[in-house]
C-alpha cells in the first residue's frame, strides 16, 4: 500500500475530474462517461452531457457548464435513492433508479433555482 492510501481500496489512475469526497483519493469505480442530462427548469430544458460514478452506496455526477466543472456527490439512502450535495457551488439534490434501469431522476436545488432532473446512462 503507497503512503496515502486507505486500506481495503483499491486505487487507480482513473481520468476524474475529482478526487473522492470521502476520503480524497482516486477509486475505480464504475463509470458512465457518455451519459446525458436533461434538467428542467421553471422556464424550460437543457440537455448537457455528464459523467455518472456509482459504487456501492456512493454515486457522483459530473458535468462541464461553459468552462466551470460542477460535482454532485451523495450517498444512498435506501436501495436506488440518493442524496446528493453539490460539491463545486452552492446546491443539493436527490435521484432514484429502479434497479438495472438506464435512467435516474430526481428534483435539484442550486443557487436559489430548483427543478427536475433525469440522466440517461450511457458508456
Amino acid at each position: 500500500m503507497n503512503e496515502g492510501e486507505t486500506p481495503g481500496i483499491r486505487h487507480c489512475k482513473v481520468d476524474l475530474f475529482f478526487r473522492c469526497p470521502f476520503c480524497r483519493l482516486e477509486h475505480d469505480m464504475p463509470v458512465w462517461n457518455n451519459c446525458t442530462m436533461s434538467s428542467y427548469y421553471d422556464d424550460g430544458l437543457i440537455e448537457e452531457q455528464c459523467v455518472v460514478k456509482i459504487e456501492g452506496s456512493s454515486i457522483i455526477i459530473e458535468y462541464m457548464n461553459g468552462k466551470n466543472r460542477y460535482s454532485f456527490v451523495g450517498v444512498e439512502q435506501t436501495d436506488g435513492h440518493y442524496k446528493l450535495t453539490a460539491q463545486t457551488h452552492k446546491g443539493r439534490a436527490t435521484l432514484h433508479r429502479f434497479p438495472n434501469d438506464q435512467f435516474l431522476e430526481g428534483w435539484w436545488h442550486e443557487d436559489g433555482r430548483v427543478g427536475m432532473w433525469r440522466i440517461q446512462l450511457d458508456d
